[in-house]
């Protein structure tokens, strides 16, 4: 009889407005005035999850037509780093794994890889964006509701390792060594999305802004009058912070999980051994950009709080916050 397994997996979006969740951002409602300045708040859905800026600008024409444009940059941005879209570049860049020689790739698609790749040797393959037969695997299995054989997981495996994709350094091209290779960015793609959509407001003459990409929080310039954003962590004798000019992203399994035998595997998988992560610890990581706060999150997630603190030490100007849900502050 085959197995079955509880399956719990919530909509990411929530994560704003459950009490568990790892951090929540305080934002007053309405539109407030100061300096001739009006609050503006647009939402897009794309890459699985919804997208919300939150901007300030002096007429409602100009917000309205920065944000189509952020939002435009985000839909190429998913059309380029989709493992989902069958004709996506990404997609297209897997299909020639093994080939002989390198392949010239979009500028957008050789800096995610560049960084991907780093953060791979850095993190001794904690971080690893050729975890797509493995991703794959787990999400018919979530889907599914029933745990894989571990056959299916050791096949999957072997297709897996971060070596052997090979990213030129100063021109944007890349190989993929072996054939099967199957990519994922989903550990870094919303990261990046919210850095490029905040590059085409801040070429607006837009600098008080702030992207919610599905809980990963990029802050731009304070709101008029304001020191800062207001963010509050899940420790609850702790103030809300007040930051600005950073990113801000968590990353755990407190709403999607797959129980088994008594266990609770995360759907952030461990490259490493294939499986999802069992530990239940939440991870907030403030860093400089978007895209390492997203990275990170997902990477000390797999490392634990002892190695993944050395892992910091590496990206100077970065935090990071280790949390036990089921502990009470």
């Amino acid at each position: 009889m085959e197995r079955r397994a509880k399956l719990v997996n919530y909509r990411a979006s929530l994560l704003l407005y459950l009490p568990v969740m790892s951090f929540l951002l305080l934002l007053f409602p309405g539109r407030i005035k100061a300096q001739e300045l009006s609050r503006y708040t647009y939402s897009h859905y794309q890459m699985g999850t919804q997208f919300r800026i939150i901007l300030y600008a002096d007429v409602e024409g100009k917000a309205k037509k920065l944000a189509e444009q952020a939002f435009a940059r985000l839909d190429q941005l998913n059309q380029q780093l989709s493992d989902y879209l069958p004709e996506s570049e990404l997609n297209l860049l897997c299909r020639r794994a093994g080939e002989k020689g390198k392949v010239a790739l979009s500028q957008d698609l050789w800096e995610v890889l560049r960084l991907s790749s780093e953060l791979a040797r850095k993190s001794g393959g904690a971080f690893d964006v050729s975890i797509g037969p493995l991703s794959h695997t787990w999400r018919k299995a979530f889907k599914q509701r029933s745990f894989p054989a571990s056959a299916i997981i050791i096949n999957a495996k072997q297709k897996v390792n971060h070596r052997w994709i090979k990213v030129s350094r100063n021109e944007p091209f890349v190989k993929l060594r072996k054939p099967g290779m199957q990519l994922d960015l989903g550990g870094i793609a919303k990261g990046y999305a919210a850095d490029k959509m905040a590059e085409v407001l801040k070429e607006g003459s837009c600098t008080q802004f702030l992207i919610d990409a599905g809980g990963d929080l990029l802050l731009g310039a304070p709101p008029p009058e304001r020191a800062g954003w207001r963010v509050a962590t899940a420790q609850r004798d702790q103030p809300p912070e007040t930051l600005s000019h950073c990113a801000v992203a968590t990353s755990g399994d407190t709403y999607q999980y797959l129980e088994w035998e008594g266990k609770r595997y995360s759907h952030i998988i461990d490259p490493r051994t294939g499986y999802g992560i069992i530990n239940q610890q939440q991870v907030t990581v403030v860093a400089a950009n978007a895209t390492l706060a997203d990275a990170l999150a997902s990477t000390l997630s797999v490392m634990g709080a002892g190695k993944g603190q050395r892992l910091l030490r590496k990206f100077p100007g970065s935090s990071a916050h280790f949390q036990d849900p089921a502990r009470k502050n």
